[in-house]
């Protein structure tokens, strides 16, 4: 049995278990490699919205996410424009600004905790400023929602994402 550095490997986030009696080293690295392409797979198969006010942020994070291996990107300016997104799809995720005219991130969660479609749907809020936690608090005591700090990582957005999906 040889160890592969993970830097040549190209299936790093697969995972297989080592039994007791197992004694060979290409299965276990198959089986490494087919958890990996269902990672793939899932992830691929999510929808995410991006709510922000800043087009150029939204280009960013949209090209971060698709990175990640995310296919379905979908995009809103704000509030109004998710809502109206909403209507007709439901989303796996929402990754939203909290500081936006018009209607902010707290008015938006507190809609979306409202409404029985919408109050479970993982939300990441992404800011440029201090959130208010006591605040989301209120709009959703018990629903999963992450905070990050812009400017943001791919590690971390990713570590973010995948606890909330």
């Amino acid at each position: 049995f040889q160890m592969v550095p993970c830097a040549v490997a190209d299936f790093a986030c697969g995972v297989a278990t080592w039994t007791a009696g197992t004694t060979d080293a290409d299965k276990l690295l198959e089986a490494a490699r087919k958890t990996q392409m269902a990672e793939r797979v899932r992830i691929a198969a999510k929808h995410v919205v991006i709510v922000d006010d800043e087009s150029q942020f939204r280009e960013i994070l949209r090209k971060e996410l698709k990175q990640l291996g995310f296919a379905h990107i979908d995009e809103a300016s704000g509030g109004e424009e998710l809502f109206r997104l909403l209507q007709s799809q439901t989303p796996d995720l929402i990754v939203l600004d909290i500081y936006m005219p018009g209607m902010n991130g707290y008015e938006v969660i507190g809609r979306l905790k409202a409404h029985t479609p919408t109050a479970n749907i993982p939300v990441l809020i992404l800011s440029g400023r201090d959130v208010d936690s006591s605040e989301l608090h209120k709009k959703s005591p018990t629903t999963a929602i992450r905070v990050l700090v812009k400017p943001l990582g791919l590690d971390a957005l990713n570590n973010h994402v995948s606890y909330l999906l």
